[in-house]
Order: C-alpha cells, then structure tokens, then sequence
C-alpha cells in the first residue's frame, strides 16, 4: 500500500466530488492495488482523512440520507462520504 497514492486518489475525490463521494471495490483494489490485508487500513485511513474534511463517511451495507433520500451503501461501493451541510 502506498500512502502517497492513497492520499492522491483521496485529494482527487474531494476535488471531483463536492458534497457526494464513492470510493468503489474497483477503484481501491484493482486501480489502487489495495490487497485483501490492506482494506481495513485504507478504509481507516480514508475516514479519517474524508472526517478531517468535512465528510460524513459510510462504508458498504449502511445506510445514510442524502438530499432527503434514504440510500443504502451498495456491495460494490466501499465508501460514500457526504458532505456535511453548514
């Protein structure tokens, strides 16, 4: 895992992704090459990161309201963050 690359792809996703980002299986463990034994601190580093930026985070199976819409974090998605409203 490289920290560097992680942290690009997470700048690039708040900068693409105003107030709604998702961060699929894809992304992380095929473009990123986040193996198996990786995820669980990507997707640590990750919160912390997004939480530090204003984001609500959510990861797979849960679920969150965004513009009044109840939605469920799909099994192909790894993490939804969602800006907070001010």
């Amino acid at each position: 895992m490289n920290i560097r690359d992680i942290d690009n792809y997470l700048n690039n996703k708040i900068l693409d992704g105003n107030d709604f980002i998702r961060c699929t299986f894809y992304e992380i463990r095929v473009k990123l090459g986040i193996n198996e034994n990786e995820v669980n601190d990507f997707l640590a580093l990750a919160k912390n990161k997004l939480e530090n930026n204003g984001y609500d985070v959510f990861f797979t199976g849960a679920i969150f309201k965004f513009k009044g819409i109840q939605k469920k974090v799909e099994d192909n998605e790894m993490i939804i963050a969602i800006k907070e409203e001010l």
